[in-house]
């Protein structure tokens, strides 16, 4: 029996049920039967009830919370005792794709903690694939990536292969950005057929995944943006965004980006766009988080509303 199972069991009575608690506390569902499971078995006990409503402790499992509280009561001041600087040391690592901006939540995490004594916060912006790593060997204790509705399940069980599991934030949609003094923007525009912008550079990054946005599915159809006879490659998301901000190229973002309003760039949907994508962010599996990462993902929650 370890310390951890007693924890995740407390929370999961706090929270009454498997679901609420892996939301609250950012830990698989599974994970979570898991551990009652592996604490019944050692037991040899039956510890909760569970229904629709969620789960009820029967005798033994009230047994088991009170033990479980006063250990877990005892390592909190057990660690008091122990406190120094380093203890109290605040640390947050996240990466990101380069379309997921995070920029605004994190500054906004730095300020909170700036009179704190002792911190080390870490933002790092990469493919999906080597964000997914960041993940999996951590360098970040958070990702924030997207996620294409038509490579859902493969997607799934692709991270579940890597321990880690995707937890959605918001739906979104790409969407054309370009400077707003470019020749098809006009003031309260808010859809354009991609086809009008054939004839303009198209902008691509190397931070992009290479399924998306260099394709498109508009009316059912794969819209080859990266065959198009005008190409602009860049490596680096401020680059490309001064580069939208100086010509009439332009390029594919999500919808729920923010950062373009500090800049003079607009955002239109894509008429009859079928791309239907989830911006969310991934964890291991059975690691915990500081409540610090907790607050950022709040305020990362918010950002996104």
């Amino acid at each position: 029996m370890e310390i951890k199972q007693l924890k995740y069991f407390s929370e999961i009575v706090k929270y009454g049920s498997f679901n609420k608690a892996s939301q609250a506390i950012f830990v698989s569902q599974p994970y979570l039967t898991n551990v009652v499971k592996d604490l019944e078995a050692e037991l040899d006990v039956r510890l909760v009830e569970r229904s629709r409503k969620g789960i009820s402790l029967t005798s033994d499992g009230e047994k088991l919370l009170c033990h479980a509280n006063k250990i877990l009561n005892n390592i909190e001041q057990l660690k008091s005792s122990f406190s120094s600087l380093d203890n109290d040391k605040i640390e947050i690592s996240v990466s990101v794709t380069g379309f997921c901006s995070a920029l605004e939540s994190f500054i906004s995490i730095c300020k909170d903690n700036l009179a704190h004594e002792n911190f080390t916060f870490s933002l790092r912006e990469g493919k999906i694939g080597e964000v997914i790593e960041d993940v999996r060997n951590n360098t970040s204790q958070i990702g924030i990536i997207y996620k294409d509705i038509y490579l859902a399940e493969g997607f799934s069980a692709y991270l579940e292969g890597k321990n880690l599991k995707f937890y959605p934030l918001t739906d979104c949609c790409p969407c054309v950005i370009l400077n707003k003094r470019h020749p098809l923007y006009f003031e309260g525009r808010r859809e354009i057929d991609i086809e009008q912008l054939r004839g303009f550079g198209f902008i691509s990054c190397d931070w992009n995944d290479k399924k998306f946005p260099g394709s498109l599915i508009v009316n059912k159809e794969a819209v080859l943006l990266e065959k198009w006879s005008k190409q602009v490659h860049m490596c680096k998301r401020d680059d490309a965004l001064r580069m939208l901000e100086k010509t009439d190229f332009f390029s594919i973002g999500l919808d729920v980006e923010k950062s373009y309003e500090n800049l003079n760039l607009a955002r239109l949907t894509v008429k009859d766009c079928n791309n239907s994508l989830t911006l969310g962010y991934i964890l291991k599996n059975e690691e915990e988080i500081s409540p610090a990462t907790e607050n950022f993902i709040r305020l990362l929650t918010k950002e996104l509303a």
